[in-house]
């Protein structure tokens, strides 16, 4: 699985609209080895799985990737993407312009070993796949750049949710109730060895009035605590780490510093 979206930014005076994506593959050689394309044909198309696909000027857009997963017979030395725009309500689909990104992915190895950090029975309600919502946090949306970020850091994240034999996650039928919730309190350990970089424990959780959500203050700096709310992080040496987020206030039993 390659884990990498796109950025569009137009440049230009005039407005654009985005009606064709397609990617080559090359092999050590140089040689074309494979190509696909994902066009406006059908109804709907398969660009319609693209969210946004018009660029004004001076804006953005954010493409996840549409071709992440290949065969294993296929080569990856080398990947071309292409990125085919036409004017806004077009009419000839030859009278285009394009944008070429090369990529060439690289094999991650983990170094670290590691184990679960929930010990009770779980599920992942939302893990690192092209339609979990983590994957899907775009950094042309005012929200996210309002936090600063570039990129996506949450895209390796799971959600953990501890459920009993039937797989459901709350004790009784309300689930507008925090302590119904089979995860509400549940332990959370390190993975694996490390150092504790960071450690936040009085952000105040959210409750629920009546079926609204209500949304407690942050105190201090907001920012981190908008994204993670209780949260550690765990540096376990070569490169990696780990952050554990959404956490009762009060409930740590580190600060940073400490050793895993």
């Amino acid at each position: 699985m390659l884990n990498f979206d796109f950025l569009l930014q137009n440049n230009g005076p005039s407005p654009l609209h985005l009606n064709r994506i397609q990617i080559s593959l090359y092999d050590a050689g140089g040689r074309l080895a494979w190509q696909r394309e994902l066009d406006e044909n059908g109804h709907p198309s398969g660009m319609s799985t693209i969210d946004e696909r018009d660029l004004k000027p001076a804006s953005s857009i954010a493409i996840f990737n549409p071709f992440y997963e290949f065969g294993s017979e296929l080569p990856l030395n080398r990947m071309v993407y292409r990125f085919f725009f036409n004017a806004p309500g077009y009419e000839t689909p030859l009278d285009y312009q394009y944008a070429e990104a090369a990529v060439l992915p690289q094999d991650y190895t983990d170094k670290t070993d590691l184990i679960l950090p929930i010990q009770q029975r779980s599920i992942i309600f939302d893990g690192h796949d092209f339609y979990a919502h983590h994957r899907r946090q775009s950094p042309a949306n005012p929200a996210v750049k309002k936090l600063g970020m570039e990129g996506n850091p949450v895209r390796y994240a799971y959600d953990f949710c501890t459920v009993n034999s039937d797989g459901l996650m709350y004790k009784r039928d309300n689930p507008y109730n925090k302590g119904n919730l089979y995860g509400y309190g549940a332990v959370v350990i390190a993975p694996g060895a490390g150092i504790v970089l960071a450690a936040v424990n009085d952000t105040p959780e959210n409750d629920y009035r009546g079926k609204a959500v209500v949304y407690a203050p942050i105190p201090g700096e907001p920012i981190d605590r908008e994204l993670g709310g209780n949260y550690v992080v765990l540096d376990h040496g070569n490169g990696e780490s780990s952050y554990f987020a959404h956490m009762r206030p009060g409930s740590l039993r580190v600060k940073t510093g400490d050793h895993s």
